[in-house]
């Protein structure tokens, strides 16, 4: 009981803190540039590990 607690806790403050983390405006093209970055490395592995697996069931299926 003791953990679920911390957890709750630890999302609420994660929560409370997320708008201040916007000092630059929705529209500013380097944020777009970043946020862009961000989404291709976090991507890039999870493609590559999808990709892998749909070989390997093409070759056993084959």
């Amino acid at each position: 009981m003791k953990k679920q607690e911390r957890n709750s806790a630890g999302s609420l403050k994660t929560k409370a803190c997320s708008p201040k983390l916007k000092p630059l405006p929705p529209f500013s093209p380097k944020r777009r540039r970043t946020s862009l970055k961000r989404a291709l490395m976090q991507w890039r592995p999870s493609l590559a590990a999808i990709l892998a697996q749909a070989r390997s069931n093409d070759a056993n299926l084959a």
